[in-house]
């Protein structure tokens, strides 16, 4: 089919200026197969440049136009790989900066892509996980962490053990200052008397307890379904396998 400048400036989803750099640039072809189009020919008729292009892949303009228009991406494969990843480990804490660094985008990305992942109704926030790194000590006193999945009571007895140390901190810093803090400063050195506070700067240099979101999918979810189809069709190489990851 013939379409001219503004057709394809639809097709491509861009707008003028960025439609000269893709042709200044020679990328015109690529950006069409990421379409699903394939370039026969350009040509001036007149003042207007008609462009020839045929339909290659249908199932690809589909899966272009979800991620520009539902997830507000451009980055077709980037996301398709975002998808798999989240999707497969739902059981498992995997946090940003690591599907971060698997898909080669930023962790600011996957947190949109997530957000648009729950307005989207492909995804329901499902709780917390609660993650504890203990530090173990080898024989060489080189501190090797070993992640676990914990529960809530864990992490909030470790955030009172951070709460309880920076209270002594500060209690102090007045007491250097001069300020008049003599009965909190009493209360706080009786406890490290009687080892409270040892115990707790103990356990925060063994451990690190935190909590990340945690995903469900969408029963139903008619959208999930056909982003899946989608992704196995145009991206057949990629094994569901190679997604899935065995975190602890």
């Amino acid at each position: 089919m013939k379409i001219n400048r503004k057709e394809l400036m639809t097709i491509l989803g861009v707008k003028t200026d960025a439609m000269k750099k893709i042709v200044r640039l020679g990328q015109l072809e690529e950006r069409l197969e990421n379409k699903g189009y394939k370039l026969i020919s350009n040509k001036k008729e007149g003042r207007t440049t008609m462009y020839e292009i045929e339909l290659l892949n249908d199932s690809k303009e589909i899966l272009s136009n979800i991620c520009q228009y539902m997830f507000g991406t451009k980055k077709v494969e980037e996301f398709s790989e975002y998808f798999l990843y989240r999707v497969m480990n739902l059981d498992k804490p995997l946090t940003k900066e690591f599907i971060a660094k698997k898909v080669g985008v930023y962790r600011d990305t996957i947190s949109r892509w997530d957000e648009y992942m729950l307005q989207n109704n492909i995804l329901s926030k499902d709780g917390y996980f609660y993650v504890a790194i203990d530090y173990i000590q080898d024989k060489k006193e080189l501190a090797t962490p070993e992640h676990s999945l914990t529960c809530i009571d864990e992490y909030e007895s470790y955030n009172n053990c951070i709460h309880q140390i920076k209270r002594f901190a500060e209690m102090k810093k007045k007491y250097i200052d001069g300020e008049n803090v003599f009965e909190e400063c009493i209360r706080r050195v009786s406890a490290y008397m009687y080892g409270q506070i040892k115990e707790y700067r103990s356990i925060a240099e063994s451990k690190f307890v935190y909590k990340m979101k945690k995903y469900d999918k969408k029963y139903g979810c008619k959208l999930y379904k056909d982003i899946f189809k989608l992704i196995k069709e145009n991206y057949p190489e990629k094994q569901l396998n190679d997604y899935w990851e065995t975190w602890l």
